[in-house]
């Protein structure tokens, strides 16, 4: 067995517990953040699991919503990794952009085509399991007013206009497309874009 002098031995001792430590390191960042992207940072669209009417009457459009998790049905329609981004316009009264994956934008494209002319289809915004706004998603044949959001799909996005046709938040309700958790899990994901 070779014999090194003490102060080598030190050194190699020394060297070996950094490199352990390093290893250690590594291997908890890693894990750590795989557990945090499987529990945060979600961004989801749901149906609702019933027949909800959001209207006063039959005479008003409809209007303000907030889903509670009850509502949401039991699988999302639109899961996290077909949200590629979120495009957020400097003035408020104009539509926000959910850039889809192609597929997700078909399936809102189908359903908005089946969308009652004078409901349109309630839905939910989702971040990590919790509704942060309802919608309506739209059918773009309808004439009808709107006193909430309303989405519509186009190819490879879904556009959340503030209301149709005027611009409908109040301080009683203010706009939520803007709606702070949502804002910080598109930021770290990377996935917002202002305009």
């Amino acid at each position: 067995m070779l014999k090194y002098p003490a102060a080598v031995q030190i050194h190699i001792f020394a060297c070996m517990r950094f490199l352990s430590a390093f290893i250690i390191l590594v291997i908890t960042t890693s894990t750590m953040s795989a557990q945090t992207k499987d529990t945060c940072c979600h961004v989801e669209i749901y149906l609702l699991n019933g027949t909800y009417t959001f209207r006063p009457d039959q005479f008003s459009p409809v209007g303000y919503f907030m889903p509670l998790r009850s509502y949401l049905a039991d699988s999302p329609l639109v899961h996290d990794d077909e949200v590629l981004a979120y495009e957020v316009p400097r003035d408020s009264t104009q539509p926000y952009y959910l850039n889809l994956r192609e597929p997700a934008a078909r399936r809102l494209d189908s359903l908005a085509k089946k969308a009652p002319p004078f409901d349109g289809l309630p839905f939910a915004i989702v971040v990590d399991g919790v509704p942060v706004f309802g919608a309506y998603l739209w059918n773009v044949s309808s004439s009808f007013g709107c006193d909430w959001i309303m989405a519509m799909p186009f190819p490879g996005r879904l556009v959340l206009y503030p209301g149709l046709p005027r611009y409908c938040f109040t301080a009683a309700h203010p706009d939520p497309r803007n709606n702070g958790r949502l804002m910080d899990r598109f930021q770290r994901t990377y996935r917002i874009i202002n305009h």
